[in-house]
């Protein structure tokens, strides 16, 4: 995201996927400041999955952070 808004400027994503290795084959939550990142640029879909794509969620960022400071609280 970073790389995106560093050459394109500010705009609105459609959808994030995050894949990560886990010992359990499952997927893994972004961290509370990845994800207050995350809600600051909208309420869109984050796709969680593994490295195997075997298990997928998808859910959208305002449900990752509830009760968040957002863009609209400013």
């Amino acid at each position: 995201m970073c790389s995106a808004i560093s050459q394109h400027g500010k705009h609105e994503f459609r959808a994030i996927a995050i894949a990560t290795t886990s010992p359990h084959d499952t997927w893994a939550a972004p961290c509370g400041a990845c994800r207050q990142f995350l809600v600051e640029f909208g309420d869109f879909p984050v796709i969680l999955t593994n490295n195997k794509n075997e298990k997928v969620k998808i859910i959208k960022t305002k449900e990752l952070l509830p009760d968040c400071f957002c863009p609209d609280d400013m």
